[in-house]
Formats: structure tokens, sequence, C-alpha cells
């Protein structure tokens, strides 16, 4: 079989998510490695490779295990072109809805994490998440993780904060700052601008002092205090939640 080429292809695991990229970008699959117990659910799928010349292959669950070099693949593995990924100013230049809610993550390296709040973004309609290094966190279980999420957001290679803060002002797009240490307003007391940037940081560490300081706003969620801080990609939900409910019901 031919070998993986970590420079221009892409491995997406588990059922959901294959489903999702051979509905959203069919053009950019290579080939699809496949258990016998999945064909059924796959026949349709199949039929476009067949007929488009694209390779497809029955294999076994230990064969698959090697392949997606993964124990959690659901019994399928899709190989694709890398997932697209816009430099900031392009994605500027390119045709963005009159109103929408941006994420950006700040250190979160956790390729689970990342699709979650994939997932959720999807979900409430998010348009783009901005991220570090991107491709290091784009990875199967991101892709399985989000459950299709990916193939409905863009994603933005950030690499300077200062850039980016500078851009968001250029284009009237405001900058929330997520607080897990009990600082800053309340996010029920805020009318959120239609154009929205919120930032996420790392569970450990949360957000770097300078992306607070630069931020129009700084959130909490209020909760209980019974615990420090919510997962990255809870505390996403309640943003991404609250953010959809102000401006879409």
């Amino acid at each position: 079989m031919k070998r993986f080429d970590k420079k221009t292809e892409q491995r997406i695991c588990g059922f959901n998510a294959t489903l999702s990229a051979f509905d959203s970008r069919p053009l950019d699959i290579f080939r699809l490695y496949i258990t016998e117990s999945k064909l059924k659910y796959f026949s349709k799928e199949i039929a476009y490779l067949v007929k488009n010349k694209k390779a497809y292959h029955v294999v076994s669950e230990a064969e698959l295990e090697k392949i997606a070099e993964s124990t959690h693949h659901e019994g399928v593995c899709l190989l694709t072109k890398k997932l697209k990924v816009y430099k900031l100013d392009e994605f500027l230049k390119s045709k963005l809805p009159k109103d929408f809610s941006l994420i950006a993550l700040d250190q979160v390296k956790n390729p689970h994490n990342v699709g979650a709040i994939a997932r959720v973004m999807a979900h409430f309609n998010s348009h783009a998440l901005f991220l570090q290094n991107p491709y290091s966190v784009l990875t199967s279980a991101s892709f399985r993780t989000a459950e299709g999420g990916l193939e409905w957001v863009k994603i933005v290679e950030i690499t300077d904060w200062n850039e980016t803060f500078q851009k968001m002002k250029e284009h009237k797009i405001e900058t929330i700052a997520t607080s897990g240490a009990g600082n800053g307003e309340s996010l029920y007391k805020l009318n959120f601008a239609k154009k929205s940037l919120i930032f996420l940081g790392d569970e450990h560490n949360g957000l770097s002092q300078e992306i607070l300081k630069k931020c129009d706003r700084v959130l909490k969620i209020p909760g209980s205090g019974n615990i420090e801080s919510l997962n990255v990609s809870t505390a996403g939900t309640v943003f991404l939640s609250e953010y959809y409910r102000q401006n879409n019901i």
C-alpha cells in the first residue's frame, strides 16, 4: 500500500468525520481504508470512489490500526489533502458574513480539545478558528473528536498576536478575553458585538497577560466557585451559546 505523505496528506478517522469530508470536499480525497463491517454504511461513498478512479481498501482491524496509527478509528480511515489553512490577511479579504463569531486559541495544544471546540463552533455556526501552528493540532484525533465540525470551520494561522489585534481593530471586530480566575465582567451582562473574536486559553495557565491586556473586554462565566475553571471546550461552548442566543434567537 502507498505510504502516507505527511507533507501533503491528512488522516481522518471516525465515522462522522469521514462522512463529512466526503460531503464537503470530495475532490480532496485520495483513498479510503475501511473494515468489512463498515462497508454497508459507505456504499454511496465507495461508489463515488469507484466512479472517479480513487482507491479504497478493505482491511482488517489490525491493519487499520497501523494505517491510522490509532485504535480509535471507528472502522474507517480516509486520506485527504491537508485542510486549507488561511493566512490572516487572506481570511480577512475573503467573503465574510455580515455578522460572525470567531474563536482564537492561545497555547491550546491538545488535539482533542481543538476537535471538541471545532464541533461546538460548527453547531453554533461560528465562522473561523484562529490557531498558532495549526497543523500540529489538526491531527486524526482532532478530526475524529470534531465529528465533522472541522469541515465547517475556516482555520486561520496566527503568527503574531500584535498583528492580529491591529487587524481586528481595523475591521471593527471586538476582542474578548475569557478569564477562569474569577476576574472580569459577567458574560451574561454583555451584549456581544455583531463581530466578535473570543480568546480561549490553555487550561492550566489561561490566557497570557499580553492578550488579557490587549482585549477590548475580559469576561468570566459566573458559577458556584467550587472548582477553579472549566475545560476549554466547555468554556467555549458557554460563550458561543450565549453569542448565538443573542444574535439568532
